[in-house]
């Protein structure tokens, strides 16, 4: 399976994710004094190696997003997206519409061409209009000041 480059060109949902603090249970050796203490232990076996301790779950301190995008992708029915975020900067999520309509379009640039005329205020009318549910469910998950409504480009590999 390939990617290839394509431009969103559109309405779209910006949010701030920002990374907290959680934790997570591993399979690991309990002993804190233990240098397999942690994630990086053999999971695969039942004893440690080191100092002889029964494996059991261990909490581990790691970093989360605040929102899980997948579960509230779908929780909107996919008809937005998480667009490929993996090289903006950390803890910015975008959300486009999924589908082409006459709005919101992907242009994958080897075959677009000709003249691709653009509404963006009246695109913005109908993306609030016609996707408010969506847009209402996004700013729960995330939070009333971390989400913008923007028109403009994005460009991903997908």
């Amino acid at each position: 399976m390939g990617s290839r480059f394509q431009v969103y060109a559109g309405p779209y949902l910006r949010c701030l994710n920002p990374t907290v603090s959680a934790s997570k249970h591993v399979r690991t050796c309990p002993n804190a004094h233990c240098e397999l203490h942690g994630p990086w232990a053999d999971h695969h076996r039942h004893f440690c190696g080191n100092c002889g301790t029964q494996f059991s779950l261990v909490p581990v301190p790691t970093k989360q997003q605040t929102v899980d995008s997948w579960s509230l992708y779908d929780t909107l029915k996919e008809r937005l997206r998480p667009a490929n975020t993996e090289y903006l900067e950390p803890g910015i999520d975008l959300w486009a519409l999924n589908k082409t309509s006459d709005f919101g379009r992907n242009l994958y640039l080897s075959d677009d061409t000709g003249e691709h005329p653009v509404n963006p205020d009246r695109e913005l009318a109908v993306f609030k209009a016609g996707y408010s549910q969506e847009i209402a469910a996004v700013v729960a998950a995330y939070g009333r000041d971390n989400v913008t409504v923007l028109w403009g480009l994005i460009g991903e590999y997908r």
